[in-house]
């Protein structure tokens, strides 16, 4: 079952990612910021399978760096799509 949710993150990452990269400015960096939590995913569904991961140094630090930036700028760009109005994120 932890497999079936590590893929449901998977997919809605890489989805969330290739959405936001089609728009300007903040939108186009969260999709960088998406992309970066798809390819930790792959790496947590790789180690599930017995197959290759990331150091356990670089996954312990990288992880909870990317969660927190990411979790800021999707605040950010809430805030801003809600203030201008038009869904792009840009002000």
């Amino acid at each position: 079952m932890f497999l079936l949710l590590l893929v449901g993150f998977l997919i809605g990452n890489l989805l969330y990612g290739m959405a936001c990269l089609e728009g300007p400015g903040l939108t186009r960096v969260l999709g960088f910021f998406y992309f970066g939590a798809a390819f930790l995913t792959l790496t947590g569904i790789s180690g599930e399978l017995g197959g290759p991961t990331l150091p356990p140094l670089l996954a312990t630090g990288l992880s909870p760096l990317l969660q927190r930036a990411a979790r800021l700028l999707i605040g950010i760009w809430l805030w801003r799509v809600r203030d201008d109005g038009s869904g792009s994120g840009a002000s």
